[in-house]
């Protein structure tokens, strides 16, 4: 947007891109050449889903006064945080029309899914990742042609960065890492009755028995990820030659990682959209990412000892990772920024956007 003429761009930033304890990682957007015009805190006083709630709940009248005086035509929102829901709930009241990048993914483990098809219904035109999405959201009742099939954004986001050799991401990182490192980035599962703590804590006992090098991610701004956080810090102090720990990498850091390391461990969504592409195993636990397509890379397992150490010791394997090599996806081709800047082009946003609803036609009944 920012190298084409058809646009002027505005970027809001939001939630834990302003927190200190997930790395500030607005500097990263400034750093990338990208002028930040607004920046709206919602700061949150612990994890607590009472704490989450209230946060939305105060940053919804800034959102509101912020959006209100840009005068957008039209608004970009991608995924399902629930940093996402508040502000698309504000664009809506606001008729600003919502383009929405993502939708008709299923996480069958978290409140992102509930999330993600509430943005759907909310968005006037969807630019989705792959074909089964754009199917689901037709099936929502969204007409056919706002729904568009371009790909996933982090095929284009890998395919702009520089390799990083281990030497220096260790220097960039404060880390001692090793040839064979597993990198680790777990989050709470919010619809889990324990939020997937004793996943975490499986993880964690699979890790100080493990040989390699292990470098730690913090977990997400979510319900129960202070806690998971916490725990991972724990182990990284206890295991401080082998095992660290680091509260955000940020993009750059975070695919260098990927990239070198013998196998993402963890539920990431990163682990099922660009790990593959950049040719590493994954070791998805849990139901956290239940749903979402899968690559030939990615190895689901249960949430205990066992079936997660059986998964790293397959995923480490050479057999395995010569499968991993050939970097096949189901969020097809480079160039998802170019269809998403054309479909913005060719698709008027009109300033109070109104829809009706897309009735499927089945062929088979539904009982009650």
């Amino acid at each position: 947007m920012q190298t084409d003429a058809f646009f002027v761009p505005y970027v809001l930033v939001t939630g834990s891109h302003l927190n200190a304890s997930h790395g500030e990682t607005w500097k990263e957007i400034t750093a990338a050449g990208i002028s930040i015009d607004a920046q709206v805190p919602m700061p949150m006083i612990d994890d607590t889903s009472v704490s989450v709630a209230t946060a939305m709940g105060q940053a919804i009248p800034a959102l509101a006064q912020t959006l209100s005086d840009a005068n957008l035509d039209g608004i970009v929102i991608l995924g399902d945080r629930f940093e996402a829901l508040s502000v698309a709930t504000v664009a809506m009241l606001l008729n600003i029309p919502i383009v929405h990048l993502h939708g008709g993914e299923l996480t069958a483990g978290a409140f992102d899914d509930s999330i993600r098809h509430a943005i759907t219904k909310m968005a006037y035109l969807h630019l989705v990742s792959a074909e089964p999405y754009r199917r689901r959201i037709i099936q929502m009742g969204e007409s056919p042609n706002r729904v568009m099939t371009v790909g996933a954004t982090a095929i284009d986001n890998i395919a702009t960065q520089e390799p990083m050799s281990l030497d220096a991401f260790n220097s960039s990182a404060g880390t001692a890492l090793t040839m064979d490192f597993l990198l680790v980035t777990y989050h709470s599962e919010t619809l889990a009755d324990d939020l997937g703590i004793s996943g975490a804590r499986a993880l964690a006992s699979v890790l100080s028995e493990a040989d390699q090098s292990i470098l730690v991610t913090g977990s997400n701004a979510d319900t129960g990820g202070r806690a998971i956080s916490a725990l991972f810090k724990d182990l990284a102090d206890a295991h401080f030659r082998r095992i660290f720990f680091v509260d955000s990498l940020g993009m750059k850091r975070y695919l260098a990682a990927v990239r070198l390391c013998a196998a993402l461990v963890g539920n990431s969504s990163s682990g099922i959209i660009e790990a593959p592409l950049l040719g590493a195993p994954t070791v998805n636990i849990g139901d956290r990412q239940k749903g979402r397509l899968r690559a030939p890379s990615v190895i689901d397992c249960a949430p205990d000892v066992a079936s997660i150490s059986t998964a790293i010791t397959k995923a480490v394997s050479p057999v395995f990772r010569k499968i991993c090599e050939a970097k096949d996806s189901p969020f097809g081709k480079p160039g998802a920024t170019a269809r998403i800047i054309n479909a913005l082009k060719n698709h008027a946003l009109p300033k109070s956007p109104q829809k009706q609803f897309f009735d499927v036609s089945y062929s088979e009944k539904f009982d009650a």
